[in-house]
């Protein structure tokens, strides 16, 4: 019997995709496969960052990979290919169940990374299609959705719904009044109390909630300290200076005394302090946009400056104007001054072992670090190299791939100069207009000059001979991982590169940038 595996990408990327409900579902339509030996497996990730989610069919030695399994029809599909059967999926309960699990996994992960925009897009549609139990579940979920991203009113408005049906239940009115204490209605919180107080024979199993949600209501009515709702996770940024770093990339420079603002490096397991490296997410005010009912866009940078810079209340981001960037375009308009919100930092990758999740680290600490990275994606590298001598003791090389007009790695010669890294290779290719026009005119000219030995320059692109150079020089110091970071088709183009010079996937980090 014919053996055929199903490889389904679990890394950041995939997984916000609901790549686990993914996985689930052709577990499910497996079920009735007899033809071959089938096994479907969770795996890192497959270089397809953008085309989210991924799964890789591996059958008499070769690899397909399928992407954008964003519907219950290409999992069908997928699974089509991989038996050379036809699958059929004709039960609508069955597909029905499968599709709600996908949102279901969609909203929970856009929740735990506080993306209040993408879990509440299109949740107000699905809970119309709805009815009984399963409708009211989901408008108090679309209400504390609604709550956590600073629309109180919208939440109330959806929970009062829920409470027409079920007026006496007590822990809805307990709820209505925390959503009117963060809108300062302190007159509409008593006649809550005064309604639990004739329902219920003992009221004051509630009051000491009741209270919390008077205390806040009385602050958010003075309008000197109760100022706006607060979106939950995120903290409040001034845009203090931007420094064009290239024609069409600048830094961004953030302040921020919002004691909200978390910390990169919060203490775990007693005292015991994780290296890690970090990302914030960015809430860019665009206005009415398709990614969600909210009145923004939720974009994830990695700053360039150290945990330390962020707990003093600054934070240093290198970004790209594209175009077509909803994000970037509305942020190369604001001036300066202007105040944004900032998510608290999230961790990125552990350090030294540099994967996103302990459980996964199967090699352990590295002896040296490849850095494969493109484009902003650099900023990963300059993260990284903070912890290098302390967290991070080993090697580390660099291969950078830009174009001639967006060049970034000033401070590469610098780095190599303070031992942060052992040797740098910086790949650059022409200069392009189809991505991005010309942001800031004032920029650097676009020459790329490193004056230091362990430095290249090197006119083209990445390639297999470039590739095995910088790993023929790493097997001094086996074993080694690769962190590759870029735009989607450099992050694919790598990862097969890797694959053909016979680097193992376990060894591989692929972040996108």
């Amino acid at each position: 019997m014919q053996r055929v595996d199903i490889l389904v990408c679990q890394a950041d990327s995939c997984k916000r995709a609901a790549a686990e409900a993914v996985q689930l579902e052709i577990e499910e339509l497996a079920k009735s496969v007899r033809s071959c030996q089938l096994r479907v497996l969770a795996t890192g990730c497959l270089g397809a960052c953008s085309e989210a989610p991924n799964a890789l069919i591996l059958k008499s030695g070769r690899e397909v990979l399928h992407s954008r399994l964003t519907e219950v029809e290409r999992s069908v599909r997928l699974l089509g290919q991989a038996t050379g059967q036809q699958i059929h999926c004709e039960d609508p309960v069955v597909v029905q169940r499968l599709t709600e699990a996908r949102k279901m996994r969609l909203r929970l992960e856009a929740s735990k990374s506080c993306k209040w925009n993408a879990a509440l897009c299109g949740m107000e549609a699905f809970i119309n299609s709805t009815s009984g139990r399963q409708r009211v579940q989901l408008q108090l979920e679309y209400a504390k959705l609604l709550e956590s991203a600073g629309n109180c009113v919208s939440a109330l408005q959806h929970l009062d719904q829920v409470i027409a049906e079920a007026p006496q239940v007590p822990h809805l009115l307990v709820r209505r009044a925390s959503l009117l204490g963060k809108l300062g209605r302190l007159e509409e919180i008593e006649a809550v109390q005064r309604k639990i107080s004739l329902l219920f024979s003992d009221p004051e199993d509630f009051r000491e909630e009741l209270e919390y949600s008077s205390a806040i209501a009385k602050i958010k009515a003075d309008a000197q300290k109760g100022g706006g709702v607060r979106i939950e996770g995120y903290a409040q940024w001034c845009l203090e200076k931007v420094t064009p770093m290239s024609k069409h990339s600048a830094l961004y420079q953030f302040s921020s005394s919002d004691r909200m603002r978390g910390t990169p490096n919060p203490r775990g397991r007693g005292r015991t302090k994780w290296n890690k490296t970090w990302h914030v997410t960015f809430l860019a005010e665009i206005g009415p946009n398709l990614e969600g009912p909210l009145p923004w866009v939720e974009r994830d940078y990695t700053p360039i400056s150290t945990a330390a810079d962020w707990e003093n209340g600054r934070c240093d981001i290198v970004m790209k104007i594209y175009d077509d960037g909803l994000a970037t375009k509305w942020l190369s308009k604001q001036p300066l001054g202007t105040k944004f919100w900032l998510s608290e930092p999230k961790l990125t990758l552990y350090v030294p072992s540099l994967v996103p999740q302990l459980d996964d680290n199967k090699l352990g600490s590295p002896n040296s670090v490849l850095l494969l990275l493109a484009g902003t994606g650099l900023v990963v590298g300059s993260q990284l190299l903070q912890h290098v001598n302390a967290a991070l003791k080993c090697p580390v090389s660099l291969v950078y791939a830009c174009r001639r007009d967006d060049f970034l790695g000033h401070d590469i010669a610098q780095s190599l100069e303070m031992g942060k890294l052992q040797r740098a290779l910086v790949l650059v290719s022409p200069p392009t207009t189809s991505s991005a026009s010309v942001a800031f005119p004032e920029g650097p000219s676009g020459e790329v000059q490193l004056a230091h030995p362990k430095a290249r320059v090197h006119e083209g692109r990445l390639s297999e001979d470039l590739l095995r150079d910088e790993l023929a020089v790493l097997t001094t110091w086996s074993p080694t991982r690769v962190v590759v970071s870029g735009p989607a088709s450099f992050n694919a183009f790598a990862s097969n590169l890797l694959s053909v010079c016979g680097v193992a996937k376990e060894a591989v980090t692929i972040l996108s940038a």
